[in-house]
């Protein structure tokens, strides 16, 4: 049995090399998970800030990265602190002096072993939960913006061309959202011998994440059909006050980037949703 004298020489042991070890340890993370990041984030910074991202949204995204370099700095940032702390005991002889004390090589590495069980623990979470969640997070808040931000391109009183096949002009902007007195002329058709021109009262564009689509919605909308003759129009009334909606390819307005896919893919899923998957 070990007198409370030497309980309380032992436990302060425990804390020296705990604090030994983990300034070491935040530190190495840092310069790691910098090391390892740094080219990647100004890269993908560079691109948000060319769409005009706000900043906030720039640093919120750039932070959902941070797991994926976690995963992998975090034991590296632990196995060097390890050594720098117990290469600061040896040096200074300490190991000797509490061998010679009676202390067995166990004993002194039991706050180091308890500190790699916690190690162990945070860098499996990140490993299995937190890089998917924050992959998806990222993926989320893109698709998002960049929707806001194709409606937000569409100016009053400037035709809009940067849809395929599609030039849409609005007169005004809609007090509820959208824009107000749209018309629309769509070529998508090559057989047609003009374009069809939809004119509505109210439009607005709308992505749906649960089908990874993109659709504009006419509200009261006229359309206008070519004939034969392509200097005939058939026109068609709105049915039912129901709005017209019309798809739109997702690559125009969010590019040919993994945003557009919302669905969790391999680098989204975690451990239960990959064993299905296998």
């Amino acid at each position: 049995m070990l007198s409370s004298r030497s309980e309380r020489l032992l436990k302060t042991l425990d804390r020296y090399l705990i604090r030994e070890t983990l300034t070491p340890f935040f530190i190495a993370l840092g310069l790691f998970t910098f090391a390892l990041l740094a080219p990647p984030m100004l890269d993908r910074a560079e691109q948000l800030l060319a769409k005009h991202v706000p900043l906030p949204t720039v640093g919120l995204l750039l932070t959902l990265l941070l797991p994926q370099a976690l995963g992998v700095t975090i034991p590296m940032a632990f196995l060097t602190a390890v050594l720098m702390a117990l290469g600061r005991v040896s040096g200074d002889r300490e190991g000797v002096a509490l061998l010679a004390c009676g202390v067995s090589p166990m004993r002194i590495f039991a706050p180091i072993f308890a500190m790699a069980l916690v190690v162990a623990g945070a860098d499996l979470y990140v490993m299995t939960s937190l890089i998917a969640d924050s992959n998806q997070a990222f993926r989320n808040i893109t698709f998002r913006f960049m929707a806001e931000q194709s409606e937000a391109d569409i100016k009053p009183g400037q035709f809009y061309e940067n849809f395929p096949g599609k030039v849409l002009y609005a007169s005004g902007t809609h007090p509820e959202g959208g824009w107000a007195g749209v018309m629309l002329a769509d070529t998508s058709e090559p057989e047609s011998p003009a374009p069809t021109v939809y004119l509505a009262s109210r439009g607005k564009l709308v992505a749906d994440k649960a089908s990874r689509s993109v659709n504009l919605f006419l509200t009261e909308a006229y359309q206008y059909t070519a004939g034969k003759d392509s200097d005939t129009y058939q026109a068609s009334e709105p049915a039912d006050d129901a709005p017209l909606r019309l798809s739109i390819p997702a690559d125009s307005v969010f590019g040919s980037g993994e945003a557009i896919n919302l669905t969790r893919g391999l680098a989204e899923l975690r451990i239960p949703d990959l064993l299905k998957e296998m």
